[in-house]
């Protein structure tokens, strides 16, 4: 008996895979006052990754934020908006989480790009701010919880 047709056979195979970030922010980043914060994250997944952010402790800012293809965008940076915000990638196989600190850099009119402030908010326990003013001399004045020290150069620091 002849068989009247030729069958192909094809196979497909699907594996699954839970989130894996491939890319993720650094972990502290410093933004300037007023400009536009922007932090990435990337997923390696099967099926695909939603990739959502949040504050740590906090809501995200209303009204300035938007979240796309796993990017956070906070407009007009305040230092209120300084803190822990986490990126979560989740499918149906899991999830993976990246922190990363946005710290804020106050903008001085007078000192030309040479002063430097921040406040950093700790994860979970505390705060501290700093600020560094760079002389245009050889020594520079660095302000750590309001004890003033004088250093010969960044080498001190």
């Amino acid at each position: 008996m002849s068989i009247p047709h030729k069958y192909d056979c094809i196979f497909l195979f699907f594996s699954t895979v839970a989130p894996q970030l491939i890319k993720v922010p650094d972990r502290f980043l410093l933004i300037e006052e007023g400009t536009t914060a922007t932090v990435t994250c990337e997923a390696f997944s099967y099926p695909p990754s939603a990739i959502t952010w949040a504050r740590a402790f906090e809501a995200l800012p209303r009204g300035r934020t938007s979240v796309k293809n796993g990017t956070l965008s906070i407009e007009n940076f305040t230092n209120e908006d300084s803190g822990a915000y986490v990126c979560t990638a989740r499918n149906k196989l899991g999830s993976e989480t990246a922190v990363t600190t946005l710290g804020f850099k106050r903008k001085h009119g007078n000192f030309k790009n040479n002063t430097s402030s921040y406040c950093r908010q700790s994860t979970i326990f505390s705060s501290y701010c700093s600020s560094l003013i760079i002389f245009h001399f050889p020594l520079k004045l660095f302000n750590h919880r309001d004890k003033f020290k004088i250093f010969r150069g960044m080498g001190d620091i």
